[in-house]
């Protein structure tokens, strides 16, 4: 199955005449406003790293505080 997904993905291609899609500035398209501070990841060795003291130790790590 993971090859076809790699030979659709390969086949694809953004040429110069596609149009750029805008998007309006309408609240409900404001996403990123909205979570500008939100962090999207995965932990990758969940045995050894547990996930409350990854969240915990997050804003010392990137030197955050209130």
């Amino acid at each position: 199955m993971s090859t076809s997904i790699d030979r659709a993905l390969m086949a694809m291609s953004l040429e110069e005449e596609d149009k750029p899609f805008d998007m309006p500035d309408l609240p409900e398209f404001c996403s990123c406003e909205n979570n500008v501070l939100s962090v999207i990841g995965r932990i990758l060795n969940p045995e050894a790293q547990k996930i409350a003291n990854l969240v915990l130790d997050m804003p010392r790590k990137w030197q955050l505080y209130d």
